[in-house]
């Protein structure tokens, strides 16, 4: 029984055979009897496990790999879309600028006496139906 970070106690998540095998150095594990737990002295490993090992790093190599290079694109990517959002706040705040400057032409030209002289006349056109 172990106690975990909230002060529970639970069982090792390593079993007890593993234990010892902890202690040991990398280059003794290898000698090691997947049957016993017991340094051997001769090297038990077959053929087939050591090509499996073989293959199942090669198989985590390939993962990483495949997970670096997800990462990458979609850093890549997040680069690239905070651009386009710089890009976008620039291009909105131009035409803000020049949504104001046509709001204050256009007050401009309504306050004109000309402006002021034709709404008059297009409201005399519309009360004589012409």
């Amino acid at each position: 029984m172990t106690e975990t970070a909230h002060g529970t106690k639970g069982h090792s998540p390593v079993p007890a055979a593993q234990h010892g095998a902890a202690t040991m150095r990398p280059a003794e594990l290898d000698t090691l009897s997947p049957n016993s737990g017991q340094r051997n002295g001769s090297d038990e490993r077959s053929e087939f496990e050591r090509h499996l090992d073989g293959i199942s790093l090669q198989r985590a190599l390939i993962d990483f790999d495949v997970a670096n290079a997800r990462v990458i694109d979609l850093t890549h990517r997040c680069v690239e879309a905070v651009e386009e959002i710089k890009r976008l706040r620039h291009d909105l705040e131009t035409l803000r600028i020049q949504h104001g400057n046509v709001l204050a032409e256009l007050d401009r030209t309504r306050s004109t006496k000309a402006y002021r002289i034709a709404q008059r006349i297009w409201a005399l056109r519309r009360a004589l139906d012409v």
